[in-house]
């Protein structure tokens, strides 16, 4: 990059030949897998992972910027090696520092008892309680903190209690998941109408198939797929990237309580603020240079009041609120109606853009590469 005459800040390259374009991706992708191939376990091993993870993301960052300038063939090729040099490094993770498996004793719902069918549902001290371990556990395929198969319930975590460890979401419906710690990577499958708070994720949060659902949480890289109709208050080191997914609403990190920004700092996510990452949006299946109609930006106005709680205990109690089950989601109803609504709403991009422009979307020659 080289900077004006006037010694301002410096321009981002733009690679205007496709051969050019490859040689610096190879190089990378090359250089990357050096690394990945060569770690070892150790005290480190999860910095280490972390930094080939950040060094993924620019790859896959200058690849969105030079997207357009790309054959659709070319454009497919990069994408499929960008994720499988993101599937490698989650592997290579689990081979080298497998997470402690979860289990966690589900309560039976009985039929005439709607406050227990909805309590919170406790196990996170697995000693203390009988093993009654999904499936996924018992084959193996995830070795962190499971919790899955949930419907009408709420799951709560204080501090200290996961420790960094990886947690799994799956198929929950009509859910509550507070976890006011700090986790490794975040993975997420098959929610509908859900809400989840998270302290802290050191690691990427990687989301398929939400559905109606609002989250909550601070991330170094978000990757959401597959998705319709979900609100993110975030707080991101990188940009966040959807891919097949439609009315996806963005908004800062709102949320304060003691021993919050302990845990940002721990999970080296800096400190929190309106301006960031977490507002430039890419979306891997809209390549034209105008606005994605697939998400907006919640503008000021519309968006949720901040809460600040004085203790931990404070902001578990009202969060958690397992009284209140299902989920209202009030913000996807006043969203919903705002872009119904025929009057000009101020987003960048609109909330009524998106409305009009969605059927452009769906006839988007990318829509169903993958």
């Amino acid at each position: 990059m080289a900077a004006d005459a006037a010694g301002g800040e410096a321009e981002p390259q733009i690679l205007v030949s496709k051969e050019d374009f490859f040689k610096k991706f190879k190089a990378e992708e090359e250089s990357v897998r050096d690394v990945l191939s060569s770690l070892a376990g150790g005290d480190q091993v999860h910095e280490a992972l972390d930094a080939l993870l950040a060094r993924h993301h620019v790859v896959e960052a200058d690849f969105t910027r030079h997207a357009h300038l790309l054959p659709p063939y070319d454009v497919q090729k990069y994408r499929s090696s960008l994720k499988t040099l993101a599937s490698d490094i989650a592997a290579r993770r689990e081979q080298l520092a497998p997470r402690k498996k979860f289990s966690f004793k589900r309560r039976a719902q009985p039929a005439n008892n709607a406050t227990e069918a909805t309590g919170p549902v406790d196990g996170y001290k697995a000693a203390e309680i009988p093993a009654e371990v999904s499936s996924s556990s018992k084959t193996g395929a995830f070795n962190g903190e499971l919790i899955e198969g949930l419907k009408g319930s709420c799951v709560k975590v204080g501090p200290g209690e996961l420790q960094g460890r990886d947690v799994s979401l799956r198929d929950l419906e009509d859910c509550r998941v507070v976890l006011l710690d700090q986790v490794g990577a975040l993975h997420v499958h098959r929610l509908q109408r859900c809400e989840i708070v998270i302290a802290a994720v050191s690691s990427s949060a990687l989301m398929h198939h939400c559905h109606e659902c609002i989250f909550t949480f601070a991330a170094k890289q978000l990757r959401l797929h597959d998705s319709d109709q979900v609100v993110l208050h975030l707080h991101t080191r990188s940009s966040p990237i959807i891919e097949h997914c439609k009315n996806i609403m963005f908004a800062p990190f709102d949320l304060v309580w003691p021993g919050l920004e302990e845990l940002l700092q721990k999970a080296s996510l800096g400190s929190l603020g309106e301006d960031g990452p977490w507002s430039d949006v890419q979306d891997f299946n809209w390549l034209k240079r105008q606005a994605s109609p697939n998400w907006c930006l919640v503008p000021t106005e519309l968006r949720r009041a901040s809460r600040s709680f004085g203790a931990v205990a404070d902001a578990m109690e009202t969060l958690a609120a397992s009284e209140k089950l299902p989920p209202s989601l009030p913000e996807l109803d006043m969203y919903r109606d705002s872009r119904k609504s025929t009057e000009p709403v101020a987003l960048a991009p609109t909330l009524n853009t998106a409305s009009t422009q969605i059927s452009q979307a769906e006839t988007d020659p990318h829509a169903d590469e993958f």
